[in-house]
């Protein structure tokens, strides 16, 4: 499994989005990682891979989850919608940062 190559890092944006979005998706995967992975192209994954894999999407729902809870409580402080304040820190960094 090379992370790398442009494949995996498209098949791993897809799960990852349709994990955001669908939580019976989501939990399909969480339960049979092998079988989803496998429909997206990754295969051919070791027992330890699989949970690293696993692990992955834990982290980056949580970005995900972390940065909706961002972007809610902008929204609620009166700045535009989709504009967070200097300082935030998201799954690229810290928004302001340089």
């Amino acid at each position: 499994m090379d992370k790398s190559k442009p494949e995996y890092q498209l098949a791993w944006a897809r799960i990852v989005a349709k994990c955001s979005a669908d939580k019976t998706f989501e939990e399909a995967l969480r339960t049979n990682p092998k079988d989803v992975l496998s429909d997206f192209g990754i295969s051919d994954l070791t027992e330890e891979q699989l949970a690293d894999v696993v692990q992955e999407l834990e982290d980056a729902l949580q970005q995900i989850a972390t940065a909706n809870g961002q972007v809610s409580a902008a929204a609620g402080s009166g700045m535009p919608a989709g504009v967070l304040p200097v300082g935030t820190t998201g799954m690229f960094g810290t928004f302001g940062s340089f």
